[in-house]
This record gives structure tokens, sequence and C-alpha cells, in this order.
């Protein structure tokens, strides 16, 4: 996607000469970062000619055409069933692949995941591995990137589709952000364990040290980005495409469903998360289960609820020990409503 743009577009666009049709949202961290993985829990906008993203992007570079270096997810809301990985190099050298889902990613929350080491980049859908490209155009990939989530309308019909602004507003949300470090020598998370948690941002507010709102268009988006359209609302953060008018977040409150970090009645904070042998569980209430599921929404073992505090060892049910990763507890039997993610770290 292209994203920089010619210091006159800017003066233009202080004069309010150049303001575009519409109004779209773009969250980027302060700190780059030279390899790592980079986890999102989101729900992607819907609607031909809307792109929602979530992405690393080599910024503020003078020479930013010859040192060009991207990796996207990016969600085209003209596609129901089908996630587009990208990754672009010097030149602006595009490397596309798509995915076809089981699910439209604009009706429900998924994990998306980026892995960049020095030799491949991979995506993953829900933990499972999707997409990976290898070869000499990923060693192109040399710069630190800025890690990127936001929300347009590109010009370019042929990629997004027809658009059509009686959809107008739309959204993305995103429920929590995670970082982990390349560490291939001690890691204790990802693939083959090389990497290793660095933090995570629940989106319970806006932290300024670590984000910035950004306020830029580029050429081919029909967009200008406002901080309006960057919200913070019920531990979501929310990606807007509105008019010029009516900017910002225009829906209700958030259902508790739609967070992942939205604790159930009946659990308390599990301690210490992440873990590595040992999980208390703090339950109140009356006696039932805690069920403990996967990210591809199996069950994986059932703890019961008889004392006040559980502990749980990282086994499945029949006491095998299971790889790191993030697993959901929930009270009851079915996977429905809110969960409690937790990290399993070996």
């Amino acid at each position: 996607m292209k994203k920089k743009f010619l210091g006159f577009l800017v003066i233009w666009l202080a004069t309010g000469l150049g303001a575009k049709p519409y109004r779209g949202g773009e969250l980027r961290t302060m700190e780059s970062f030279l390899y790592g993985r980079f986890e999102v829990r989101c729900r992607f906008a819907p609607g031909s000619g809307v792109v929602s993203s979530f992405f690393t992007y080599h910024d503020n570079d003078p020479d930013w055409i010859g040192h060009w270096n991207e990796i996207d997810i990016e969600y085209l809301g003209r596609y129901d069933h089908q996630i587009q990985w990208n990754v672009i190099t010097p030149g602006q050298v595009h490397h596309v692949a798509t995915t076809t889902t089981d699910f439209n990613p604009s009706d429900s929350y998924h994990v998306y995941a980026i892995e960049w080491t020095p030799y491949y980049v991979a995506w993953f859908i829900d933990s499972a591995q999707v997409a990976v490209q290898v070869g000499s155009h990923v060693g192109e990939l040399v710069y630190s990137q800025k890690l990127m989530m936001n929300i347009w309308q590109p010009a370019d019909v042929n990629w997004a589709g027809t658009f059509n602004d009686s959809i107008l507003p739309v959204y993305a949300f995103y429920d929590w952000v995670r970082y982990y470090t390349y560490d291939p020598d001690s890691g204790n998370a990802g693939s083959a364990n090389q990497f290793r948690l660095a933090w995570e941002d629940p989106f319970d507010y806006f932290d300024i040290m670590r984000w910035q709102k950004a306020t830029h268009t580029w050429d081919g988006n029909n967009c200008d980005f406002i901080p309006e359209n960057v919200v913070f609302q019920d531990g979501q953060m929310i990606l807007c495409l509105t008019d010029p008018v009516n900017t910002g977040y225009s829906g209700g409150p958030l259902k508790s469903e739609d967070s992942g970090l939205l604790l159930p009645d009946r659990l308390s904070p599990p301690y210490p998360n992440p873990f590595n042998r040992s999980l208390t569980i703090p339950v109140t209430g009356r006696e039932g289960t805690v069920t403990i599921y996967n990210l591809l929404g199996k069950s994986v073992t059932a703890l019961s609820t008889e004392a006040p505090l559980i502990r749980w060892d990282g086994t499945d049910r029949f006491g095998r020990p299971l790889e790191s990763g993030i697993y959901l507890l929930r009270y009851g039997s079915r996977l429905s409503g809110p969960t409690v993610p937790v990290l399993l770290l070996k």
C-alpha cells in the first residue's frame, strides 16, 4: 500500500485545498522494530472499496522508494472470505499472496500474526500458518519498521472494488496487539520458539508513549487520516472510515463478547500470565467447570472449580504437555461468550 507522500502535498492539505472526500484513521507505533512476531485480535471492516489492515512499514526515510520495506496483512472488504498478504521491497516491488478463509473477516474476531526473520516471512490465522515467503526478496527487508493499522478508501477500483459512500460509516475493531522480539537462541514463543513476548497492549486506553495517531494521506488514497477516527472505547481500538462531517465512532457500546480480554463473571484474572509451569485461576460462585480451549476452538482440558483457587499445569486432559501459545479459559463447557486468554511459555 502506498503510504509516502510528497512535501508539497502536505502543504496543500494544510491549507485545506487538497482535502480528500473521506476521512480514515491510522494508528502507528512510535518505535520501529527489526524482525519479530506481531499479533493482533481484530475484526476487519466490511464493504467494497474499503481496506483495513495490520502491517509493518519502514517510515521517515528520504530514499523511501529505494529503501521500501513493508509487510502487510490487508482485508479488502469486497471479498467475503479472503485475506491478502504482501511483502514490498526496495523499488516498491510487491510480492502478493492471498488465503481463502472459511469465515468472513468482517463478521468475527480472529487472531492474525506476522513472523519476520532474516530468512522468512510467515503469516498466521488463529495460530495456524497460512502463508510463508522465503528467497532473496526477504533478504531485502533490512530496515526497521513501525507497526501500523489503518482503514482507508483506495482510488484503485480494480484492486479494492467500487466504493459507494452510502455504506459510511464503517469500522474496523482491534481488541489487542502483541509484539515479540526475534530471539532464536533463547526464545519461547512462535515458530520453533524463536520469539519472546516484549509487550502487549489491550487497548484499555490510548498509550501516547507507544502509539501515534496519523495525520497524513497519499496519492491514491481518497481519505485524509485524522486523529478523531482512531477511537479507544470499551477495551477496543476502533478505526473509522467516515465522511468529513460525521467523524469518529457513532456505534453503540461494544458487547462483552467483542473483547477477548473481558472477564466472565465467575473468573478473576489468572496469574502469573504469561506462565510456565503453573497457572492459578481464582474462581467465585457455585461449583462448576473451567474449560480450556486452543485458538482453533478445540477443548484441550477441563478443570473442576470445587476450590476457590484452581491450578493448571499446562497439560491436556491426558496429562500431555501442551505447546507454547495462547489458550482461552471459560467458565462452563461451551466456547461462547467472553473468555480469558492466557499465554503458556516454555
